[in-house]
């Protein structure tokens, strides 16, 4: 049975990804101040993190205004976390900030865990890629797969850098409303 729940949860995630990758997730976009999401989502992880023995520290602005699907969102920022705890040791650290910057949203989580070896960084939000540090823990190798393509839905990006130790994941989304184009005057 675990191992049938485990087949549908790729599955369903591989259709979400194609679904985002296609835009059909643009229906949903609505204006949505991302400090509500972002608390709710690090509370409820601050949770899980002390039962792991690891901490949990926010700096989140006092207003986030974005235009998106607020739960492709929340789930990117989620699978962040999750990787974050899934790799800090015990006491280990994790930083979440959320902040204006350049005409963006940058939301930041940085562990203290092993992080990804600077070669493996590029191929990390390939679907099923698995790096070597990977291998043993749980998962099928799509979460930040699925934050990289809500990032470029929203007309972002993720980053994945060196936090020495550890991992720096920055989801940049675009701020407002995406540009559409124009009909040119004749």
């Amino acid at each position: 049975m675990a191992d049938l729940d485990g087949i549908v949860g790729v599955f369903q995630a591989l259709l979400r990804i194609s679904e985002i990758e296609a835009g059909a997730r643009r229906s949903a976009f609505a204006p949505v101040d991302l400090v509500p999401l972002l608390t709710d989502i690090t509370e409820l992880y601050d949770a899980v993190a002390e039962d792991a023995g690891m901490v949990l520290q926010t700096e989140i602005a006092k207003t986030l205004p974005a235009f998106g699907d607020r739960d492709m969102i929340q789930q990117a920022v989620a699978n962040l976390l999750d990787n974050a705890l899934k790799f800090s040791p015990p006491g280990g650290v994790i930083h979440v900030s959320a902040q204006l910057a350049g005409g963006a949203i940058r939301i930041e989580v940085a562990d203290q865990g092993p992080g990804i070896p600077e070669p493996d960084r590029i191929r990390a939000t390939e679907r099923f890629f698995r790096g070597e540090q990977a291998r043993s823990t749980p998962g099928s190798g799509l979460g930040l797969s699925l934050v990289q393509a809500v990032a470029h839905l929203h007309g972002g990006e993720i980053q994945l850098l060196d936090a020495k130790p550890g991992l720096r994941a920055v989801l940049t989304l675009a701020l407002g409303r995406p540009a559409t184009s124009r009909p040119a005057h004749g």
